[in-house]
C-alpha cells in the first residue's frame, strides 16, 4: 500500500510540474490592422464645410492595396481605408455615387511604413505616417490632412475630403 501511494504521489506531482511548465497564450485583443479615418464633408460657396452623407460613395484599391477590394458605403460621411504594408504608396479610386455616369477620382497616398511591435500574442504590425495625399479634381475639391500618425486607434480622424457642392 506504501509502494502504491508513493508511486501515485510522485506520478501526481510530475503531472503537475509538467502542466505548469506549458504556457498558455494569450488571445490578441488589440486591433491589428490600422485604417484611415476618412470623413466626408461639402463646401458651400463660401468654403465652410458642411458633413455630407454621400448617396451611395464606391472605393476601388487600384495599387499597392488588394486590387480586388471595392467598398460600397450607402448614404455615409465617414469611411475608413487601408494602406499597404508592402509599399510607400497607394492609389485609390473614388465615386461619390454609383449612379450611372458617375465620375472617379484618383486619391493617391504617400506615407511612411513602421513597423510596431504590440505583445507576444499580438506580434508585430505596420503603423503609417501620412506624407502626403495627392488626387484629382473631378468631385473632390480637396483634402485636409488632420491626423498624420495612422495606427490601431479607430477614434482618430485622420483625412477630411470636401467636395464640390
Amino acid at each position: 500500500m506504501t509502494k502504491t501511494l508513493k508511486y501515485l504521489s510522485i506520478s501526481v506531482l510530475f503531472a503537475l510540474s509538467w502542466t505548469s511548465c506549458t504556457q498558455e497564450r494569450l488571445p490578441c485583443l488589440t486591433p491589428k490592422k490600422a485604417t484611415m479615418s476618412i470623413q466626408a464633408k461639402q463646401t458651400d460657396g463660401s468654403y465652410t464645410p458642411v458633413d455630407t452623407a454621400l448617396p451611395a460613395a464606391l472605393f476601388i484599391a487600384v495599387s499597392g492595396v488588394d486590387p480586388t477590394s471595392g467598398v460600397y458605403f450607402p448614404n455615409r460621411s465617414a469611411f475608413t481605408r487601408s494602406l499597404s504594408p508592402n509599399a510607400d504608396s497607394c492609389v485609390w479610386a473614388m465615386a461619390t455615387d454609383t449612379a450611372a455616369g458617375s465620375v472617379f477620382d484618383t486619391m493617391v497616398f504617400h506615407y511612411e511604413r513602421q513597423l510596431q511591435f504590440l505583445s507576444n500574442a499580438c506580434s508585430y504590425v505596420y503603423f503609417y505616417y501620412l506624407d502626403s495625399v495627392v488626387t484629382t479634381h473631378n468631385n473632390i475639391d480637396s483634402i485636409k490632412i488632420i491626423t498624420r500618425s495612422v495606427n490601431n486607434d479607430a477614434s482618430t480622424e485622420h483625412l477630411q475630403i470636401f467636395f464640390h457642392p
